[in-house]
Formats: structure tokens, C-alpha cells, sequence
């Protein structure tokens, strides 16, 4: 829901109340700090991965052609800088990012040739590098940004945070 401290905080609580200390999830707030009350322990390890995808999704988010590059970083990650290397989108583009003092960088590795919308969470108006090629696009911050026929695209400048 493009709600990064919320995020955060949900996942510290099931870190902190659902995860045993060896790494099992245990299917119950085992501290028993009022967030449920099942019986007995019952342990896995496929919420984890869930953690994961859901710590993925806040650095990156894609949905068929549309690509969101940090969409829900908490005020933490802000502050403290965050970044990923080739977190894999949809049609296997490579995509790495990084967010430190409030300066974003990311740079796109295409596999093909697909058409797809950049979301401009970062700044008016801004200067992407698209195979080389320094290119200005008449974008608003919030709107989308139409990407076709490149092979790699970098960018690096503000993040309106």
C-alpha cells in the first residue's frame, strides 16, 4: 500500500513476537505480547520467505509494465540509506538502487526491448541516462515516465522524500 513506516513497523512486530531466536516462524505471538492467542507452537519457515518478498516489494515494486523504484521506504531507511543490487522485475530486468542523503541512484539492465512506465517518485522534470544518452523528460514528480527500446537506463539525482 506504498506505506513505508507502517511496513517497517509490521515487520519489526513479526520479527520481534513471530520469529524464534533460531529463525523459525512460529506461527503465534510466542512472547505472548497480545497479538493472538493460539495453542501450542507450530513451527516453519515459509512466513520468512514472505518477510522477504514483502522487504523486496518496499525497495521495488513492479506490476506488469510499471516499475516503482523504492515506493514505500520508511523514514528510517531514509535517514539511514538504503540500496539493492539486481533485484529482478518482471521480463527479468535487472534493476539496482541505491538511496543515501537523499540522493537516489539506479540503473536499469534490460533484457529486451519492452515498453514499460517508471514511476517519477523522485524528482520534475528529471535527466535520465538511457543508453548513454543524457535525456530530459517532461515529467512531474508523481506521474509515469514512458520507457521503450533501451538496453540500459541510469539515473542519478534527488529523491523528494
Amino acid at each position: 500500500i506504498f506505506e513505508g513506516n507502517e511496513a517497517y513497523n509490521n515487520l519489526k512486530d513479526f520479527c520481534n513476537f513471530f520469529c524464534h531466536p533460531n529463525g523459525f516462524h512460529m506461527n503465534q505471538d510466542y512472547k505472548k505480547a497480545g497479538y493472538n492467542s493460539y495453542g501450542p507452537y507450530v513451527l516453519t519457515l515459509e512466513a520468512n520467505i514472505g518477510f522477504l518478498r514483502s522487504l523486496s516489494d518496499m525497495m521495488l515494486y513492479c506490476n506488469k509494465n510499471k516499475i516503482v523504484i523504492f515506493p514505500a521506504i520508511p523514514d528510517k531507511f531514509i535517514k539511514e540509506g538504503c540500496s539493492f543490487e539486481n533485484l529482478v522485475a518482471k521480463g527479468g530486468h535487472k534493476i539496482s538502487a541505491s538511496l543515501h542523503n537523499g540522493l537516489l541512484n539506479f540503473e536499469i539492465n534490460f533484457v529486451n526491448n519492452d515498453v514499460f512506465y517508471l514511476y517519477n517518485n523522485f524528482e520534475d522534470n528529471p535527466i535520465l541516462k538511457i543508453d548513454g544518452v543524457e535525456t530530459k523528460f517532461a515529467s512531474k514528480l508523481n506521474s509515469f515516465i514512458l520507457i521503450k527500446n533501451c538496453k540500459f537506463l541510469q539515473y542519478k539525482g534527488v529523491r523528494k522524500c
